[in-house]
């Protein structure tokens, strides 16, 4: 597995849960497409958003939706030139006290040392179906 690859998703990941929106949009290419897929698309307003611009309108929205966010990445597969983690996502809607936890799939693709890829699914059995792996191959290495 590429550590750079794997670098690149902890400094997003920090970035993130830092709420730093600047820090994303470094990691990311110029030509990124970020995509929700599932229950996500709904909270947002849009399933795709492209390039910086669309980064930065994308985490502006997340943020506002959210009292506290924090993703935790808890494996790494990596499928040829992309990679898959499977993230566990603690939140606390604003206006409500309840927390939200739930499991999720990110499918990364790079280019030029940046994420250019970054698709959010809310069920993570279909971000492993999407890279032709079922949740046992996601398991295989527990």
């Amino acid at each position: 597995m590429s550590r750079e690859n794997i670098n690149v998703i902890q400094r997003s990941r920090r970035a993130h849960n830092e709420g730093d929106i600047e820090g994303l949009v470094e990691t990311a290419h110029p030509e990124i497409e970020i995509k929700l897929i599932g229950g996500f698309a709904d909270m947002v307003g849009g399933g795709s958003f492209t390039g910086h611009a669309g980064v930065r309108r994308f985490f502006t929205d997340w943020f506002a939706t959210f009292e506290t966010v924090r993703v935790d990445h808890e494996k790494f597969i990596e499928t040829g030139e992309r990679v898959v983690t499977i993230s566990r996502l603690k939140a606390t809607v604003e206006g409500s006290p309840v927390p939200v936890e739930l499991l999720t799939a990110i499918v990364w693709g790079f280019k030029e040392g940046k994420t250019i890829q970054w698709d959010s699914y809310y069920d993570p059995r279909e971000g492993l179906e999407a890279v032709g792996l079922s949740e046992q191959d996601a398991h295989a290495d527990s």
